[in-house]
């Protein structure tokens, strides 16, 4: 429809956050489970008499709570732009408000995208250095999760990080014009970017429950076996 939105102001703040709601909940539960499979798999032990299935419901709620607030502000900003007899939804804000609406995308940035990144590249990087050390997996094996390990964080990296570093971009050059081709280049690579954020909502779940259920239940049981064989001065 040419970005023609015949749905009324209302619905289209109400697209525009459950569009916020969508991308920051996969993110932030992404984290949660990269940080849940970490402690499985780097202190098992300590998670199998602590970790339950509570705390996972008390996680879920506290992320969706966070997402809610943080998207909250776009009922502020998210309007309708007439040109015409054309009525677009925006996504960003109007340009009188793009000096206001620019910190609360950096927040986003920052808060949302990038330091998720950060704990979930963490959380990886445990597992993967858990399970290269593991005297009870085979060297296949252990390519696998480095393999997996690796595909995640570039997935990671391709789908949500040129989202949020294009997306300031692109608010900064309409806030501060200076080339136009530039500035119709940023959009356009934006846009594209706007596609590449279903990608790892879709494919992170299939990379862990063909991996790492197996590798984490492999893991522990070698470490609850070496925990309980006597040192070899005892048996001896």
């Amino acid at each position: 429809m040419k970005k023609d939105w015949i749905f009324g102001i209302a619905l289209c703040k109400v697209e525009r956050f459950l569009f916020h709601c969508n991308l920051y909940g996969s993110i932030f539960f992404i984290t949660c489970i990269s940080v849940n499979r970490c402690i499985g798999v780097v202190y098992p032990f300590y998670a199998r008499g602590r970790v339950e299935s509570k705390h996972a419901k008390l996680a879920s709620v506290a992320v969706w709570l966070i997402v809610a607030a943080i998207s909250c502000p776009v009922f502020e900003f998210s309007t309708l732009q007439v040109e015409g007899l054309k009525k677009e939804c925006l996504g960003t804000a109007l340009n009188s408000q793009l000096k206001s609406y620019f910190p609360y995308s950096l927040f986003l940035a920052g808060f949302g995208c990038g330091l998720p990144f950060i704990i979930t590249l963490i959380s990886y990087t445990g597992i993967a250095r858990a399970v290269w050390k593991s005297h009870g997996l085979e060297s296949r094996e252990k390519r696998k999760v480095v393999t997996m390990v690796c595909v995640v964080i570039l997935l990671y990296s391709i789908s949500f990080l040129p989202y949020h570093i294009l997306r300031n971009m692109n608010l900064a050059s309409r806030i501060w014009p200076k080339n136009c081709k530039r500035s119709a280049f940023l959009h356009s690579a934006f846009q594209v970017t706007r596609g590449l954020v279903a990608l790892n909502p879709c494919i992170h779940p299939l990379l862990y429950t063909s991996v790492m259920d197996n590798v984490r239940a492999k893991l522990g049981c070698c470490k609850g076996q070496e925990e309980e064989k006597p040192p070899e001065s005892i048996r001896l």
